[in-house]
């Protein structure tokens, strides 16, 4: 499994990064926090799926744009 960070601009209130948390739990990520103050996500990525899959997922529940994806270790 892979540990991501997100770095997401378009998150103006509290509810839009609840809802990116959410849609980010439904597909599998595991270990999920969001967080509107530093414009991030953290998540890990299930055995077999793409990060990138996630970062298209943000980008499609809303009026967001993930400017940057970093591994973690």
């Amino acid at each position: 499994m892979k540990r991501i960070l997100l770095k997401i601009e378009g998150m103006n209130c509290p509810g839009c990064a609840r809802k990116i948390a959410f849609f980010l739990e439904q597909a599998g990520a595991q270990g999920v926090t969001v967080s509107r103050e530093t414009g991030e996500a953290m998540l890990t990525v299930p055995e077999g799926e793409l990060p990138e899959n996630f970062v298209s997922l943000v980008e499609e529940v809303g009026h967001y744009r993930v400017v940057d994806m970093v591994e973690l270790a």
